[in-house]
C-alpha cells in the first residue's frame, strides 16, 4: 500500500488519496479590491477587517495537495490566526511551506531547495497538484488557485476558480490581496532564515515597507531613488554646461582684440586693392612715354649709320682683292704638299719590300746550316745506340729457370680448399646470429610496449593522486611514507583504496563514485592492513605521531561473510530494469572489494545509466540504496505508525577519481611481463655472444690460411716476375737493334735541298737590286717637289701679308661704322623692349579694376579711370603708387592678429554661447522642478517612514526587554536614497552595547530571536493577510524559546490580526497556549487507520497517562 501523509487539526478533519510533487507558475482571475490605496501608513493597532469566522482578507482557508513531494494526498484547513504545525523531522512540515509559496506563484529559487519545479513531484509520479483557497471577506466568493506541475515537461498549468488561467492573472490576484511570498518579512522558509539576517539595510527597508503594506511609501521611495539619480545626472550636466559657457565667454573676450585688428586690416586691404587696380594705368602712361622717346633715338642712330657706310666703300673693295690673291696662293701650296706626301709613301713601300727580301734570304741560309748539323747528329746517334745494345746484352744475362711453380700451385689449391670449407660454415653462423637478433628485436618491441603500458597505468595513478591531493593531503602524505617504509610491515598494506581499484566501465564513474561518498569519501581514502600488528604500527606512525587525519582499517577474518550480489544481473534487469550491482563494476585486490562490500554494501546497491521507474525499485523492498541516470535514492523505513518507506533523492556528483582509470592488477602484470622480457633478452644476448665467438674463431682460421696463401702467391709471383723482367729486357734489346739498323740505312747527305735553297737566295738578291733602282728615282722626284712647294709657300706668305695689312687698315677705317651700327642696334632693341612693355601695361590697364570685389571700390576706380583717359595720365607716378602699396602692406603686418581665424571663431563662439545659454536655462528649470518634486515627496515620505520605523522599533524594543535584552530599529539615511536602510541593533548581555544585527556578529540563536521579534513587530503594522515562519526556534536556548513562543501566541492570537503559520519540529513542555490558536500535527506513515479519533481524545489520554497539568 502506498505511503500516506495526513495533517489533522483540532476540527478532526480527515484526508486520504494518492500524492506527488508540485511547483508553481502564474494564472489569475481578475477582480477589483474594494479598498482604495492608502495615502499614508496606518501605524495604530486597528485590527484588520475580518468576517465572523475570524479570517481576514487573503488568508488561507484550505490547502489540498496531491503527489507533492512526500504527500500522496493531503487536505487541511488552517485556523484564522496562529497555526502551529508540528511533527518530527522528515515528516513533511517544510513541504507545507513549499506548497504555499509555489501555489501562490512563487519560484523554486525562493525556497532554496531545488532549481527545477519538476523536482517537487513525488517520486514515481508524473503530475502534482497544489490547490489553495484564499479568503474573500463580505459577500465575495473565496478565491481558489490551483497549480498543476508536470514532471516530464518541467512545466506548470494554472486554474483560477476552476477555470484555466495564465500565470499573469494569478499573480494579479495574489498582489491585490497583498500576498508577498518573495518578502522575507512575510514569508520566511526554513532555508531562508539565515538569509534574512544577511539582508542589507536597503533591502530590509524595501522588504519592511512591502510587508507593512506601505505601497505608497514604497512607491515614493523608489521614485526618490530614480529622481535622485536623475537630479545627479542633470546636476552634472548643468555644472558641465555652465563651465563650458564660462569658457566660451572667456575665449570670446580674448578674440575681440584680434577682431578689431582684423577689421583695420580689411580696410587697409581695400585701399591696397584700389591702388593695385590704379597701378597699371600709371605704369602704362610711363611706359608709353618711354617708348616714344626710344623710337626717336632709333631713327637718329639709323641716319648716322647709313652715312658712314657710303664713305667706307672703296676701302672694302681693295680688301676683297687681296683676300682673293691670298686664297689662290694657299691652294697652290696645298697641292704641292699633297704630291710630296704621295711620293714619301711610295718610297716607304719600296724600302719595306727591300727589307722583307733581305729577311727571306737570311732564312734560306739558316736552313742550309740546319741540314748540315742534322747529319752530324745522326752519326752521333748511331754510336750511342751501338753502346746501349752492348750494355743491355751484358746486363740481362742468361734466361731464369721456372722450376718450383707447379709445387707452389698445388699448395695454393690445397689452402683454397680449406678456406672454402670454412667459409661454408659462416652463413650458418650468420643466419643463427640474425635469428637471435630478430628474437631480441621482437623482445625489445614487446618490452617497449609493456614499459609504455606500465607508464600509462602509472600516469593514471598520478592523475588520481593529483586529484586526491586537492582534498586529502594527509592521505597523500601517508601514501608517500608507506611507499618508503613497506619493509617495516609483516603483511601487505593496501591503499588508499582509490589508487588500487579499477572501474570496468567508465560510463558508471559518476554513479559509483557518488555511491562510495564522492570526492570527500572516507572509504576511498581508506588504508587496509592484512594484519592487526601492521594496523597498530601504521596508525601509531601516521595518526598518533604525525597527527594525520586518516581512515585505516583491519578487516579481520570476514571470509565467512558473503559479498556476492543478492541476485544475478539477468534477474536484476528483469525485476527492475537496473544494469549492475556496484561491486560487479569494480576490479581490484579481493581484500579491498570485500571491505567495500562490508563497509558500504556495494554488493547490494544496483545502478543504471538510464532512468527507470524509481517507484518500482523502491517498492520492491530489496534495496536500501540505488542510483540511476543523475540521481541517487535512499529508501528509509518509515518509523511511525505501522511502517512504510520514504525515499530521499540526491543528485549525482561528477567523478573526480574513477574516470581516471586505474588497474593495479594490470599494472602488476605489466611489470612482471617487463621483468620476464628483460630476462629473456639476457639469455638471447648470451647466445648471441656465443655465436659471435664461433664466428670470430672461424674468421681467425680463415685469416691464418689467407696469410699462408699470400706467402705462396708471393713466392710464385717472384719467379714469374724474374721471367717477365728477362723477357722485357730481351724485347728492349731487339727494339734498339731495329732502330740502329734504321739509322744506318738513312742517306748520308741532302745536297739537293741545299742547292735549292741557294737558288732562292740568288732570286731575292736580284729583286733587291731592282727595288734599289726604283727607290733612287723616286727620291730625286721628291727633292724636286720639295723645292716647288717652298716657292709656293713664299708666294702665299707675301699675299697673306698684303691681305692682313689691307684688312687692318680697313678695320681702322670701319670702326666708326661699327660704333654707329652698335648704337643703332642698341637703340632698336631698346625701342622694341619699351614697345613690348608698353603693350603689356596697355593690356593690364584694359583689365584693371575687373577684380575689385567691393562696389564702393569699383565706383572710385571708375572716377580714376575717367580722369586718366581725359588727362592722358594721373597725378601720381608708378613709384609713388607702389610706395603707397608697400606702406599699406607694412601697416597690415603691424596689425597682424595672434589668431588669423579670430573673426570666424568669434562668430562661432557667439552662436555657441547663445545656444548653450538657452540649454542651461532649460536644464535649470527642469532641475528646479525636479528638486521641488523631490522635496515635496520627501516631506511626505520621510515623516511617515520615521513614524513606521518608530512603531516597529518601539514594539521590537519592548519585546526584547521582556526577555531581558534590548534592541532598537532605526533608519540609516544618506544623500542617495538607494542607500537608506533599516538598521537593527540588539544587545543580549548587560556588559555590551547595542550592536548592529548581521549574519556574522551574533550567534544563530540570537539571530533567530531578533528575526522573529522583528517580524512580530511588523504584525500590527503589516497589511499582508498571513505570514509564515519555518523552524525559527532552531538554535534558541530553552529560556528564549519559551518566552518567544509566549509572545508569538499572544501577539498572533489577537482578533483581527493576520494569519500566522509557525512550523517547528520540537516543542518544550508546558508552553503557553490559548483557544484561538490551532495546532496541526502531521501523521506520516505507510499506513493510517481509516478513521482517526478527535485530537482532544488523544490529548486527554496523554494527560491522564502522564499526569501533566492542562495547558493554559
Amino acid at each position: 500500500m502506498a505511503p500516506r501523509r495526513r495533517i489533522v487539526a483540532d476540527s478532526d478533519e480527515e484526508s486520504s488519496g494518492p500524492s506527488k510533487r508540485i511547483r508553481l507558475e502564474e494564472h489569475s482571475e481578475v477582480f477589483q479590491s474594494s479598498d482604495e490605496e492608502a495615502q499614508g501608513v496606518d501605524q495604530d493597532d486597528t485590527p484588520l477587517p475580518a468576517d465572523a469566522d475570524g479570517y481576514v482578507e487573503g488568508s488561507i482557508v484550505k490547502i489540498t495537495l496531491r503527489n507533492f513531494v512526500t504527500y500522496d494526498y493531503c487536505e487541511f484547513s488552517p485556523g484564522p490566526q496562529l497555526n502551529m504545525i508540528i511533527g518530527p523531522n522528515g515528516t513533511g512540515k517544510s513541504t507545507i511551506v513549499c506548497a504555499v509559496a509555489l501555489g501562490l506563484g512563487g519560484a523554486p529559487s525562493l525556497l532554496g531547495r531545488a532549481k527545477n519545479i519538476s523536482e517537487f513531484v513525488k517520486t514515481g509520479e508524473d503530475e502534482a497538484v497544489i490547490q489553495i483557497e484564499l479568503k474573500r471577506t463580505g459577500a465575495n466568493r473565496n478565491v481558489v488557485i490551483q497549480r498543476n506541475i508536470t514532471k516530464s515537461s518541467n512545466a506548470s498549468s494554472w486554474r483560477l476558480n476552476g477555470k484555466h488561467a495564465p500565470q499573469k492573472h494569478v499573480l494579479e490576484v495574489v498582489n491585490q490581496l497583498n500576498i508577498q511570498v518573495d518578502n522575507l518579512c512575510q514569508f520566511l522558509p526554513q532555508d531562508k532564515v539565515a538569509e534574512f539576517a544577511q539582508l542589507t539595510p536597503p533591502a530590509l527597508l524595501e522588504k519592511t515597507q512591502e510587508a507593512a503594506g506601505a505601497t505608497t511609501l514604497l512607491k515614493w521611495h523608489r521614485d526618490l531613488i530614480e529622481w535622485k539619480k536623475d537630479e545627479t545626472a542633470m546636476t552634472r550636466t548643468f555644472d558641465s554646461d555652465q563651465d563650458h559657457l564660462n569658457t566660451l565667454k572667456s575665449r570670446k573676450s580674448e578674440l575681440e582684440k584680434d577682431v578689431a585688428k582684423l577689421l583695420q586690416q580689411e580696410e587697409v586691404r581695400r585701399r591696397i586693392e584700389l591702388l593695385k587696380a590704379k597701378l597699371p594705368l600709371v605704369q602704362y602712361t610711363n611706359a608709353k612715354n618711354d617708348y616714344d622717346r626710344a623710337k626717336e633715338v632709333k631713327q637718329e642712330k639709323l641716319a648716322v649709320l647709313n652715312r658712314l657706310k657710303e664713305e667706307n666703300q672703296p676701302i672694302e673693295d681693295a680688301k676683297q682683292e687681296y683676300i682673293n690673291a691670298a686664297s689662290v696662293a694657299q691652294r697652290k701650296q696645298q697641292g704641292l704638299e699633297a704630291m710630296q706626301q704621295e711620293q714619301k709613301e711610295k718610297l716607304h713601300r719600296i724600302a719595306t719590300e727591300i727589307k722583307n727580301s733581305t729577311q727571306e734570304s737570311k732564312i734560306h741560309e739558316s736552313k742550309i746550316t740546319s741540314i748540315k748539323r742534322k747529319e752530324q747528329e745522326r752519326a752521333n746517334d748511331i754510336k750511342k745506340r751501338e753502346s746501349k745494345i752492348a750494355y743491355l746484352k751484358e746486363r740481362i744475362g742468361e734466361e731464369p729457370s721456372t722450376e718450383g711453380l707447379r709445387e707452389l700451385s698445388s699448395a695454393m689449391d690445397e689452402i683454397t680448399g680449406k678456406i672454402t670449407d670454412m667459409e661454408m660454415d659462416v652463413p650458418g653462423l650468420l643466419e643463427q646470429y640474425r635469428n637471435l637478433q630478430r628474437i631480441r628485436a621482437a623482445n625489445d618491441r614487446e618490452l617497449r610496449d609493456k614499459i609504455q603500458e606500465v607508464n600509462t597505468l602509472q600516469d593514471s595513478a598520478k592523475q588520481r593522486m593529483n586529484a586526491l591531493s586537492q582534498y586529502q593531503q594527509d592521505t597523500v602524505s601517508a601514501y608517500e611514507w608507506l611507499k618508503q617504509n613497506r619493509q617495516r610491515f609483516k603483511g601487505k598494506v593496501y591503499g588508499p583504496i582509490v589508487l588500487q581499484i579499477h572501474l570496468k566501465d567508465e560510463r558508471y564513474a559518476d554513479l559509483v563514485e557518488t555511491i562510495l561518498g564522492g570526492r570527500h569519501s572516507s572509504l576511498l581514502k581508506t588504508f587496509i592492513c592484512e594484519t592487526k600488528e601492521d594496523y597498530k604500527l601504521f596508525t601509531e606512525e601516521m595518526v598518533d605521531k604525525k597527527g594525520y587525519r586518516l581512515t585505516v582499517a583491519w578487516p579481520g577474518d570476514n571470509s565467512n561473510e558473503s559479498v556476492s550480489p543478492p541476485m544475478s544481473r539477468e534477474e536484476l534487469h528483469r525485476m527492475c530494469g537496473m544494469d549492475y550491482f556496484v561491486s560487479e563494476l569494480l576490479e581490484g585486490p579481493e581484500i579491498l572489494i570485500n571491505y567495500l562490500c562490508h563497509a558500504s554494501k556495494i554488493n547490494q546497491v544496483p545502478v543504471s545509466l538510464r532512468a527507470v521507474d524509481e517507484k518500482r525499485v523502491a517498492d520492491s523492498g530489496r534495496f536500501r540504496r540505488f542510483a540511476m541516470h543523475n540521481s541517487t535514492y535512499e529508501v528509509k523505513q518509515y518509523r511511525y505508525g505501522r511502517g512504510g518507506n520514504q525515499v530521499q533523492v540526491k543528485k549525482i556528483w561528477q567523478s573526480n577519481y574513477l574516470k581516471k582509470s586505474l588497474d593495479s592488477e594490470a599494472l602488476q602484470r605489466a611489470k612482471e611481463e617487463v621483468a620476464r622480457l628483460q630476462d629473456a633478452n639476457k639469455e638471447v644476448l648470451m647466445e648471441i655472444e656465443s655465436v659471435n665467438n664461433n664466428r670470430s674463431r672461424v674468421k681467425q682460421k680463415i685469416s691464418e690460411l689467407t696469410h699462408e696463401m699470400n706467402d705462396k702467391k708471393a713466392q710464385k709471383q717472384d719467379i714469374q716476375l724474374k721471367k717477365t723482367n728477362w723477357e722485357k729486357a730481351q724485347r728492349q734489346v731487339d727494339h734498339e737493334e731495329i732502330q740502329l739498323q734504321t739509322l744506318r740505312e738513312l742517306p748520308a747527305d741532302d745536297t739537293s735541298a741545299i742547292n735549292h735553297l741557294k737558288e732562292q737566295i740568288m732570286v731575292q738578291a736580284s729583286r733587291r737590286a731592282n727595288l734599289a733602282e726604283r727607290y733612287t728615282n723616286l727620291l730625286k722626284d721628291l727633292t724636286k717637289s720639295i723645292l716647288q712647294r717652298n716657292v709656293a709657300q713664299l708666294e702665299y706668305m707675301q699675299a697673306e701679308a698684303k691681305r692682313i695689312f689691307v684688312e687692318e687698315f680697313a678695320s681702322r677705317q670701319s670702326t666708326a661704322v661699327r660704333h654707329a651700327d652698335q648704337g643703332y642696334r642698341q637703340a632698336l632693341s631698346d625701342s622694341n623692349h619699351k614697345k613690348s612693355v608698353a603693350q603689356n601695361y596697355q593690356n593690364e590697364a584694359q583689365r584693371a579694376g575687373r577684380n575689385l570685389r567691393d562696389d564702393g571700390l569699383k565706383e572710385e576706380f571708375q572716377a580714376i579711370l575717367a580722369q586718366w583717359r581725359t588727362e592722358a595720365g594721373l597725378d601720381q607716378t608708378a613709384a609713388e603708387v607702389e610706395d603707397a602699396i608697400q606702406a599699406g602692406l607694412a601697416k597690415i603686418e603691424t596689425l597682424e592678429a595672434s589668431n588669423p581665424r579670430a573673426m570666424e571663431l568669434h562668430k562661432q563662439r557667439c552662436a555657441e554661447i547663445q545656444q548653450l545659454s538657452a540649454k542651461i536655462d532649460g536644464v535649470k528649470q527642469q532641475l528646479d522642478a525636479l528638486r521641488e518634486k523631490i522635496s515635496n515627496v520627501r516631506s511626505q515620505w520621510e515623516p511617515q517612514l520615521n513614524s513606521l520605523v518608530g512603531c516597529i522599533s518601539e514594539s521590537f524594543g519592548e519585546a526584547l526587554k521582556r526577555i531581558g535584552c534590548a534592541g532598537e530599529v532605526g533608519v540609516a539615511k544618506d544623500e542617495d536614497y538607494d542607500k537608506w536602510g533599516i538598521e537593527i541593533r540588539v544587545k543580549f548581555r548587560d556588559n555590551e552595547k547595542l550592536q548592529l544585527l548581521t549574519g556574522q556578529r551574533q550567534s544563530g540563536g540570537e539571530r533567530a530571536v531578533s528575526t522573529i521579534l522583528y517580524l512580530m513587530s511588523l504584525q500590527n503594522l503589516a497589511k499582508s493577510p498571513f505570514r509564515v515562519v519555518d523552524e525559527i526556534n532552531q538554535g534558541m536556548d530553552p529560556r528564549n524559546e519559551r518566552m518567544i513562543h509566549e509572545q508569538i501566541v499572544k501577539g498572533a492570537s489577537k482578533p483581527g490580526t493576520a494569519q500566522y503559520f509557525l512550523i517547528t519540529p520540537k516543542l518544550l513542555p508546558d508552553l503557553f497556549y490559548n483557544e484561538r490558536m490551532r495546532v496541526l500535527c502531521i501523521y506520516n506513515g505507510e499506513w493510517q487507520p481509516k478513521r482517526l479519533k478527535p485530537v482532544s481524545e488523544y490529548i486527554k489520554r496523554a494527560r491522564s497517562s502522564s499526569g501533566a497539568i492542562p495547558a493554559r
